[in-house]
């Protein structure tokens, strides 16, 4: 679950993170005239096979409903809600709220930064990912970013040497009409062992038209986290599907 940027087209740091804003956020030009109204909202609904982060299956593996709801400050500050909730797995919600500062730099580049926190309320095992994420990065047009994540998970106290760190990297290419190819790479400390680090990938097929997108990932893992994380790791297939209004 990602909150989308405001200003202009913008990639997600994490496709493979099944459901709200995948791949491409779409939101307003900057330069048109509700881009400058003092307020503006944003909400988005998605469904997907499944929530994942990061390479990382959270919680149940099952068919995920998604909504978030933002509101947009003066062009560059957003306050983001969101939340989502397995199909047949009883109250296992799961929560963000977000603070995003975004800056165009150039017709081309965007600096982009945020707060956020990431809670799984009623369920045991998916609470282990509960956390606070402090990001900085960057997106060419909008067809590349780049992110360096700090990373602090309270439900692990003691077993951390400071905070954990993620840097992830995201991209799409057009190939015709509203199709395009896309990718995302990163490496992160792995949640239940940060002494360890592993790596992520993830290859897929988009198509997104008037504020419809419809996504099919292949996400994988190293044999670090699969050696460690079991099934929540395995090599699998991802879709998902949104509407932004």
């Amino acid at each position: 679950m990602h909150l989308p940027p405001p200003a202009r087209a913008a990639l997600s740091f994490r496709p493979g993170l099944a459901g709200l804003a995948v791949g491409l956020g779409l939101a307003l030009p900057a330069g048109s005239p509700a881009a400058a109204q003092a307020l503006q909202w944003t909400g988005q609904l998605a469904a997907a096979s499944e929530l994942s982060d990061r390479g990382l299956v959270i919680g149940p593996r099952r068919p995920t409903l998604q909504a978030s709801l933002t509101a947009v400050l003066d062009r560059r500050w957003t306050l983001g809600l969101g939340t989502s909730a397995p199909l047949g797995a009883g109250r296992q919600a799961r929560v963000l709220a977000q603070l995003g500062r975004y800056e165009a730099v150039s017709d081309d580049w965007q600096l982009e930064g945020s707060l956020g926190y990431y809670g799984y309320p009623g369920d045991a095992v998916a609470g282990r990912a509960e956390r606070w994420e402090l990001m900085a990065g960057a997106s060419w047009r909008d067809l590349f970013s780049g992110s360096l994540t700090a990373l602090h998970y309270p439900a692990w106290p003691g077993q951390r040497a400071g905070l954990q760190w993620a840097m992830d990297f995201a991209g799409r290419w057009p190939i015709r009409g509203n199709w395009s190819a896309t990718f995302s790479l990163g490496r992160a400390d792995l949640p239940v062992l940060p002494d360890r680090r592993y790596s992520y990938a993830g290859l897929g097929l988009a198509w997104q038209d008037s504020g419809w997108r419809v996504e099919l990932n292949r996400l994988g893992s190293s044999a670090t986290a699969r050696a460690i994380m079991g099934y929540s790791a395995r090599p699998r297939w991802s879709a998902s599907a949104s509407a932004q209004f």
